[in-house]
C-alpha cells in the first residue's frame, strides 16, 4: 500500500469513528435520547472519583441508566410505629429483566412529604416508556434476603435525578420541574 493510500484509509477510518458515540463511565445503558452529554459532563466535573461500574468501594459518582418504565413500583411506607414519630420511607423500585433496582432517598420524611415525592415521581414517569435514573450505587442483595420483593438480583441506589423525554426531577432542585421540563 502506498503512503498516500495508507493516509487516506486512516482518514476514512477516523471519520467513521467520529460518528461513534463516546461511552461514558457514568452511562450504564443506552441513553435513549434522554441523558445528554451535558448531564454526563456535569457529573464527571462534580465527582473526581470516577470508577467503572460497579465500584469496589464507595464513590460519590452518580451512574445513569435508562430502563423500561412498565414495571415500576412507587409507594410511601409508614414506618412511624417503628420509629415512634410521623415518618415514612419512600419506596421506588423498577424491574429490569432479572434485576430489580431500588432507588432510595437520602433520608426518610414525614408521611405528607413522602406522598408529595410519590406524586412528583409519578408525574415524571407519566406515560413515557423509558425512564432514566441517576444515582449513587450502594450495593446488591439477593431476593432471598427480601422475600416480599420480586425475584431477581437487587441493586440499591441513592436517587439523584430522574428523566423522561417529557419531564425531569432532581433531588436537589425540587420545585424547578417547570424550568427543567424537556422541550
Amino acid at each position: 500500500m502506498k503512503p498516500v493510500q495508507f493516509i487516506a484509509v486512516l482518514f476514512v477510518a477516523g471519520m467513521s469513528l467520529s460518528w461513534v458515540p463516546i461511552r461514558h463511565l457514568g452511562l450504564l445503558t443506552d441513553d435513549n435520547g434522554i441523558v445528554t452529554a451535558k448531564d454526563l459532563a456535569e457529573e464527571e466535573e462534580r465527582c473526581s472519583d470516577l470508577k467503572p461500574f460497579p465500584p469496589e468501594d464507595g464513590s460519590c459518582f452518580q451512574y445513569w441508566q435508562c430502563l423500561s418504565s412498565h414495571d415500576v413500583h412507587v409507594e410511601c411506607d409508614d414506618i412511624s410505629e417503628d420509629l415512634g414519630e410521623d415518618t415514612a420511607e419512600a419506596v421506588f423500585w423498577i424491574k429490569d429483566g432479572d434485576h430489580v433496582h431500588h432507588y432510595l432517598t437520602r433520608r426518610n420524611f414525614d408521611l405528607e412529604a413522602c406522598r408529595e415525592w410519590k406524586e412528583e415521581w409519578t408525574a415524571v414517569l407519566g406515560s413515557d416508556d423509558v425512564v432514566c435514573l441517576s444515582g449513587e450505587f450502594v450495593g446488591t442483595e439477593s431476593a432471598d434476603e427480601h422475600p416480599s420483593s420480586p425475584a431477581g438480583s437487587h441493586f440499591y441506589w441513592i436517587i439523584d435525578r430522574m428523566k423522561t423525554h417529557s419531564k425531569e426531577w432532581s433531588y436537589f432542585h425540587r420545585g424547578d420541574a417547570d424550568a427543567e421540563e424537556q422541550d
